[in-house]
């Protein structure tokens, strides 16, 4: 990579030997190198074998925390360099609050604001606080498995709670997501609990061959446009798995639960997903389909269409 600027630019290496090629002449090259410098000798740290590194930052472990708060320096430190943009909106912006993202927009010198990437990060601030807590959600309306548009606010309303849930059949953590939605889902969906899945796919088999083979029993819309979906900029998203909660007034009342903290947030609106038996002093039984195991039935409940 270099940056490409209104200066002469200097190439050094050979096309058979691409690693040892270097770079020189615009000013925030030697900027961009020290950055890749330090990517590269962050990248070999190692992670714990039992777990995969994830964009979301409530699963991130010490080893993920100090690569962040490395990389964040940098920005902080070479802030009147284009690429301290370029880095925060590629490898940084998705784990930041808005009031982070505005702080460090803010933080540039004024010819850097103006950068494409600092306005993307400007943009992305400002859609998260249009969504934030507390904020009314915004609708959108994607295609669903057969190609109809089903619009958001048909699942929004009185006695209503709808997850808001973007993710991709080739996201890998979303699948570590999968288990407690559909448990959350199976036990509360009677009671007002909806799922709106935004998926991540660009390829329509692919998708819908994933919610038949995954038994995903609940809405599922795409409009095959991968990360260029409007829906991403409507919301700030830019990691997934991501997810909102929509309470029965449009108003949003949380962002980003995960595992059981989604099942207890759902339970302080809808219930216990417990009952008490009264056959059996002091037995706690499940609820709704779940197996006394803790596990879901697959019973068929709601349709998948193809």
């Amino acid at each position: 990579r270099f940056v490409l600027d209104n200066h002469p630019i200097r190439i050094a290496g050979a096309a058979n030997a691409p690693a040892a090629i270097q770079v020189g002449g615009a000013p925030d090259q030697s900027v961009l190198t020290a950055y890749q410098r330090l990517c590269d000798s962050l990248d070999s740290l190692p992670h714990p074998t039992d777990s995969l590194p994830t964009l979301n930052p409530y699963r991130m472990d010490s080893i993920d925390r100090h690569i962040d708060s490395l990389k964040l320096h940098f920005v902080r430190s070479h802030s009147t360099s284009v690429v301290s943009a370029y880095a925060l909106y590629r490898d940084l912006a998705y784990l930041r609050s808005s009031k982070e993202l505005h702080q460090l927009y803010t933080g540039f010198t004024p010819e850097v604001r103006q950068t494409p990437y600092a306005q993307q990060i400007l943009r992305m601030a400002q859609a998260l606080d249009k969504t934030a807590i507390g904020q009314p959600y915004r609708d959108l309306s994607l295609p669903d498995t057969l190609g109809a548009p089903l619009p958001l606010s048909t699942l929004v309303g009185e006695g209503r709670y709808t997850l808001l849930y973007f993710w991709a059949s080739w996201c890998t953590p979303c699948y570590t997501d999968l288990p407690v939605l559909a448990r959350t889902h199976r036990i509360f969906r009677s009671r007002g609990f909806q799922i709106y899945a935004i998926s991540l796919d660009r390829r329509h088999k692919t998708w819908t061959e994933t919610l038949r083979n995954q038994n995903l029993r609940w809405n599922h819309v795409c409009d095959l446009k991968g990360w260029h979906s409007p829906a991403l900029a409507d919301y700030g998203v830019r990691s997934i798995p991501y997810n909102i909660l929509i309470g029965p007034d449009g108003q949003i009342i949380a962002r980003n639960l995960w595992g059981d903290d989604l099942l207890w947030k759902v339970s302080e609106y809808l219930g216990s997903p417990y009952r008490q038996d009264s056959t059996q002093q002091n037995q706690i039984t499940p609820l709704d389909g779940e197996t006394s195991s803790g596990g879901i039935e697959t019973a068929a409940d709601s349709t998948v269409h193809e």
